[in-house]
């Protein structure tokens, strides 16, 4: 996602030619757009992913997808599935998949046990002259009095 981005105005968009290791000879124009930042650090810390008998140790697309960096480039779905290719793999529910793909095996998600520092912030602002008005709207609620068929006749009389 685009981190901590207020409105971005696009002043700029280039040609990205995109080549891989993984499959050399296949080559790749992407229109890009140019905004000053996409997000923050991820993985936020560095990830264990020794013990991940699932993940190919060659082939990736980002050989240090477990070690803190900038995002550098963010591609849009329309891409990604351009690129995808139908090896999945899979390992604990905890853990990352591997995807393969034209430029290497992708990796994600496997982020349920990685902390979160966001933090969510609701405010309301009301004045006080807001406010008690409500309460003597309630207060003053018009009582009707509810009169049998006798005392109205009464009352019309």
């Amino acid at each position: 996602a685009i981190q901590s981005t207020k409105v971005t105005t696009v002043r700029e968009a280039v040609d990205l030619e995109i080549t891989t290791t993984y499959h050399p000879s296949i080559q790749m124009t992407v229109k890009a757009l140019v905004i000053n930042k996409i997000g923050g650090v991820y993985p936020c810390r560095q990830v264990d992913a020794t013990t991940w008998n699932h993940i190919p140790s060659v082939g990736l697309a980002d050989p240090t997808f477990n070690q803190p960096g900038r995002v550098q480039v963010l591609f849009s779905t329309d891409f990604h599935y351009e690129i995808i290719r139908s090896g999945v793999l899979r390992g604990k529910s905890s853990e990352s998949v591997a995807q393969e793909s034209v430029l290497g095996w992708l990796i994600g998600g496997g982020s349920a046990n990685v902390p979160s520092n966001s933090i969510t912030c609701n405010n309301l602002t009301t004045t006080i002259d807001d406010t008690f008005q409500k309460f003597w709207d309630i207060e003053h609620l018009p009582t009707e009095q509810v009169l049998s068929q006798e005392e109205q006749d009464c009352e019309n009389h």
